[in-house]
């Protein structure tokens, strides 16, 4: 089966501020209050490929229309959520609102 149409692509830049060389495994967690789930959920953690003491990657993470969704009797789209990262759910270091008034419900079923 072909993969989920990607709904909203985020990019996340991200530095090796160590002395050694190094990857990282930034996570995604969502808050949709909406949906009335323990919040955040991981939605997603990507590794980068070894960096260098201060280099730096973007790391691409793309939300199908049913990650923002919910299911409420049937799968609703969220109309807002919060995006937060990390290196764990104890650890978010960068939250960006997700207004979501643009993506379309066609793939959340």
């Amino acid at each position: 089966a072909p993969a989920p149409a990607c709904a909203v692509c985020l990019l996340l830049p991200v530095a090796n501020a160590g002395n050694a060389t190094a990857a990282a495994v930034p996570q995604l967690y969502l808050d949709v209050p909406a949906a009335r789930w323990p919040a955040p959920l991981l939605r997603g953690f990507r590794k980068t490929a070894p960096l260098a003491p201060g280099a730096g990657a973007d790391v691409p993470f793309c939300l199908t229309a049913r990650d923002l969704s919910f299911y409420d009797g049937g799968w609703v789209l969220a109309p807002a959520a919060t995006a937060h990262f990390g290196a764990s759910a104890g650890d978010l270091r960068v939250s960006l609102p997700l207004p979501l008034w643009g993506v379309t419900t066609s793939a959340a079923s």
